[in-house]
């Protein structure tokens, strides 16, 4: 804590400026990062960069028991203190929750790359379409415009707030509408 400690509820908690994050209080987003450099994504947690600092390489928290030492690295680094003493104290990067988040990560690749296959072979049955015309390939154009739509609903299922992990889905499917946000127009 670096402020001065709340002691009974109805005092201002904000006043306190905890070390640790509160689900119920904070916006993780703004305290903590994902890794998601394509396939090299890992389920690894960072603190987040704080507002107004230069975009940098993550950061992984200095690995010691004092959250006062996390907290200075942190804060000279640049990047979130409450995120970086929540990544340590908490341990979001214990082995076995990392290797579920890179699983979750996968699963997310390869349901992005299904999708812009798809995509793309709806492309081109389309633009045949507008030569030949035929009733089949407008057919199988909307079918795999519908399984598109149905993979799109699958990822969003795993960003929700009851998924497991699904905060890494989120940061991963912001990252995906920017990409193919763009990407070249036929």
């Amino acid at each position: 804590m670096l402020g001065v400690r709340a002691t009974q509820e109805p005092e201002d908690l904000a006043a306190e400026r905890a070390l640790l994050l509160d689900p119920t209080r904070d916006d993780p987003d703004e305290h903590l990062a994902f890794w998601l450099d394509g396939d090299r994504a890992a389920g690894v947690i960072y603190p987040a960069p704080t507002v107004g600092a230069a975009a940098g390489p993550l950061i992984l928290p200095r690995t010691v028991e004092d959250a006062a030492a996390i907290a200075g690295h942190a804060a000279a680094a640049g990047v979130s203190v409450r995120g970086a003493v929540s990544i340590q104290v908490y341990g979001l990067n214990r082995l076995r929750l990392v290797q579920e988040r890179a699983r979750l990560l996968q699963q997310l690749r390869f349901l992005e790359s299904v999708f812009l296959d798809i995509s793309e072979v709806s492309r081109d049955l389309a633009a045949v379409n507008i030569t030949v015309e035929r009733k089949e390939l407008a057919d199988a154009t909307d079918r795999l415009d519908r399984l598109q739509r149905r993979i799109l609903d699958q990822m969003q299922s795993l960003a929700a707030p009851t998924a497991p992990h699904s905060a890494v889905a989120r940061a991963y499917l912001r990252d995906f509408r920017n990409r193919i946000a763009s990407l070249p127009s036929p």
